[in-house]
């Protein structure tokens, strides 16, 4: 059903069973592939997992107390050495080769990094995004006090659409002109979103603006004038920040032209 991510060949596979029904392969390339697979529900989601820092040699699911953990060995190059490190999926930390870390009181230096020395990683500050650095000496140091962080790689959340295939009166909607007016997009517990390049902006801020929790948005959110494209419909979602992102349905109004 998509062939096209397997090219290559697959050299390792897991089975997480809990939560949620999830297979994942290694590619031979070092990608890491999902399959989201529910029998009874007719689901079968495939993604590519493939942008971020590393390669991917092996994976393993593990049950725990209430779910399955899914563990892989993940090969990097930190300071022109290669590197392998044992890393575990957690589906509420954003980032990649991620560490979670608190202090007794607010603070700007956060240590304990070496093993991302020299890489720019983002860090999440009590549940708001602070900023990207770059790790030396095996430390950072925020332009923000913080109390709590996840500091890691980060990597891009990306949903691309399909072009529309519709018969109108002119015959196929493919090669002709093509326009997207309007997007309606529907999000659970979702903080920020960028639809083609446009930021959907899910709440307001006054004049003085401080460092805060962002709110979690539930709901539906409308962009408009997407433009016209010859042969294509670009229709890209994004997340490109270490922050909630699930993104439930997308509805379009699609228009044609032959001009």
């Amino acid at each position: 059903m998509a062939e096209h991510l397997t090219v290559g060949g697959i050299v390792d596979i897991a089975w997480q069973q809990e939560p949620t029904s999830i297979i994942w392969l290694v590619r031979a390339d070092g990608v890491l592939l999902s399959v989201t697979y529910d029998k009874d529900q007719d689901v079968v989601g495939w993604a590519a997992h493939d942008g971020f820092d590393g390669i991917v040699e092996s994976v393993a699911s593990i049950p725990a107390l209430d779910s399955d953990e899914l563990w892989m060995v993940v090969r990097r190059t930190i300071s022109g050495a290669t590197k392998r490190y044992v890393e575990r999926f957690n589906p509420d930390v954003l980032l990649d080769s991620a560490v979670m870390t608190t202090a007794g009181s607010p603070s700007t230096v956060w240590t304990g990094l070496g093993h991302l020395e020299g890489k720019t990683v983002d860090v999440v500050g009590d549940d708001a995004f602070v900023g990207s650095y770059t790790v030396a000496a095996g430390q950072i140091t925020t332009g923000t006090a913080i109390t709590s962080a996840k500091i890691g790689l980060p990597y891009e959340n990306r949903v691309e659409l399909l072009d529309p295939e519709i018969q109108t009166g002119m015959g196929s909607a493919s090669g002709n002109y093509m326009r997207t007016s309007e997007v309606t997009a529907r999000f659970y517990e979702t903080t920020g979103a960028i639809v083609n390049d446009k930021p959907l902006v899910f709440r307001t801020f006054g004049s003085n603006v401080i460092v805060e929790t962002p709110q979690l948005f539930s709901g539906v959110a409308r962009i408009e004038n997407l433009g016209w494209e010859r042969g294509v419909s670009d229709l890209v979602i994004k997340q490109d920040k270490p922050m909630p992102f699930h993104l439930l349905s997308i509805t379009r109004k699609f228009m044609v032209n032959d001009g």
